[in-house]
């Protein structure tokens, strides 16, 4: 019996091993191109990798700093070769000028469980994704985003009073937990036109399905991973990314939310998804004088003005309740991640603090304490703290795009070949000493007008850019700046006892793990309901 079970753990050794050796091999691939590249191992072990002993940040900052006078170098991943951007003119060639043969990110086999995953925009690929993008591009223009601010302020009132509220205590809070709430609330509003009761309930089912939701363990990390990495393994272990309890909840909430608004004489909402039943029905266009500068760079050309696309097609029901749920899912993660940092680097900042809230309280007493879409755009300290926000802990550490033609890289002997992927990093060079002056610091002053003007546009990539950029990073800018200026408005946040300086992140994740501080109501507005 020993003999036997031996023998068979003998066995799954050798297999094990053989497709080890297997999946690490092609590891001279660039070498022999003559192509600067990492060897397999060098910079931390598979399994330093695997069990998070080294993080997703820490090993894109060692790949990143590997070969600092290189403009791209190779790597091998489980085989297949792929290039590291470094060059940010580069990333511009990729990124918009030759976009058309890097239009697709990974491609991910979906298990039938995935189905709802599998038509997110995010995951469209080709003509599916161009067709689906420009029928969705005219709800996130800078005129819809103003159409719906008056959500936006109502949600961030909410937040204010409910503040007020746990202050009345004296205890400090975990601003990770109420910015989850704020950001739940806010998105339920805007996107599915809901009022769930987050804010006095923190047992309701819906805000129970978002925790599901947004639930990270390292099962469900290895599980994403062999998706990505390896699909074919992946399906044969029926692996799925999706928790199907919170997919199938917000699916059906979603569903019911659209079948009553095609009943007749119900008040139609201007939030997201009225706006996505309106472009199905054709009803929505892009109207070029409510873009600006950024959002017209991310125009395909192609797609403008045609209208000849069949939009029940293109934009049926699943789609749209796939759009939904991805905009949920995503917009709350990165939200709630970007406020945190925020309300971490203003109270450990003071002078940050009372800076913005010399410019935030003065607007706002105008307008007896609410916001409205022309006095946000008043705040330019606003808009520069929120964007070193995002320069110091971007929504992603990196993007990547995968070739969908044989493309020569300019200026090299170097052929990026169908099927090959490029990573483009995007934390490492938002803290590039190259790019900004002591990186680590927390400096609103990086986005003045005067050192914006000096410093290359891609050495700031929280959205990405191109056409391939975050269709919604308008939504997030405006969700994440109505918080703060209520924030700061209303109260005086400080650290506390509990607070970990510096804030520890998640190796999981790299989102905070927590946010504790103590705030005050502000003494310049004591006297305000």
């Amino acid at each position: 019996m020993w003999v036997t079970l031996l023998g068979i753990l003998a066995t799954l050794v050798a297999i094990g091993y053989a497709v080890y050796k297997y999946y690490g091999g092609n590891d001279d691939y660039w070498t022999k191109l003559g192509v600067p590249s990492l060897k397999s191992g060098e910079l931390a072990t598979f399994w330093e990798r695997i069990t998070l002993k080294v993080s997703f940040l820490e090993y894109d900052a060692l790949m990143y700093n590997r070969f600092k006078d290189q403009k791209l170098f190779g790597y091998v991943e489980l085989r297949e070769p792929g290039l590291y951007i470094r060059d940010l003119d580069l990333m511009k060639q990729i990124l918009v000028k030759d976009f058309d043969h890097f239009v697709d990110r990974r491609k991910i086999s979906f298990d039938k469980d995935d189905e709802i995953i599998a038509k997110m925009l995010i995951q469209r690929r080709g003509k599916e994704w161009k067709d689906l993008r420009s029928v969705m591009s005219p709800t996130f223009t800078t005129g819809k985003i103003k159409r719906m601010f008056t959500y936006f302020n109502g949600c961030a009132d909410q937040f204010a009073n409910h503040l007020k509220k746990r202050g009345e205590t004296g205890d400090s809070v975990d601003f990770q937990d109420e910015f989850g709430k704020f950001t739940v609330s806010a998105i339920a509003s805007i996107v599915f036109g809901l009022q769930p009761d987050v804010f006095e309930n923190e047992n309701s089912l819906f805000m129970k399905m978002v925790k599901r939701m947004q639930s990270i363990s390292y099962i469900r990390i290895l599980q994403i991973l062999l998706l990505m990495v390896v699909p074919k393994i992946a399906k044969a272990l029926k692996l799925s990314f999706s928790d199907k309890p919170s997919m199938d909840f917000f699916s059906s909430v979603i569903r019911e939310n659209i079948k009553q608004r095609r009943v007749e004489g119900v008040e139609k909402r201007q939030d997201f998804l009225q706006m996505m039943l309106e472009a199905q029905a054709g009803q929505s266009k892009v109207d070029e004088k409510e873009l600006d500068s950024f959002e017209k760079d991310a125009l395909l050309k192609e797609a403008t003005g045609t209208g000849k696309k069949d939009l029940a097609v293109v934009l049926d029901d699943d789609t749209i309740v796939a759009q939904a749920l991805l905009f949920f899912s995503a917009g709350f993660d990165t939200v709630q991640t970007a406020l945190t940092f925020a309300a971490y680097e203003l109270a450990v900042n003071q002078d940050v603090q009372e800076r913005l809230a010399d410019e935030v309280v003065p607007i706002m007493k105008k307008n007896n304490g609410a916001l409205t879409y022309e006095s946000v755009n008043e705040m330019q300290y606003l808009d520069m703290v929120v964007a070193e926000t995002l320069r110091k802990n971007p929504p992603a550490v990196l993007t990547e795009r995968e070739c969908n033609t044989d493309y020569k890289i300019p200026d090299t002997d170097i052929i990026v070949k169908k099927g090959m992927r490029l990573l483009i990093p995007i934390n490492s060079i938002h803290h590039d000493e190259k790019y900004y002056p002591d990186p680590e610091k927390f400096n609103p002053e990086h986005f003045s007008a005067e050192n914006k003007a000096k410093r290359h546009p891609y050495a700031y990539l929280p959205f990405g850019q191109g056409p391939r950029n975050c269709i919604a990073m308008r939504f997030a800018l405006t969700e994440t700046k109505a918080a703060i200026a209520h924030l700061v408005y209303n109260f005086k946040i400080e650290p506390c006892e509990k607070t970990q300086i510096p804030m520890t992140r998640s190796p999981k994740s790299a989102k905070p793990e927590h946010c504790w501080l103590k705030f005050q109501p502000r003494k310049a507005n004591a006297t305000d309901n």
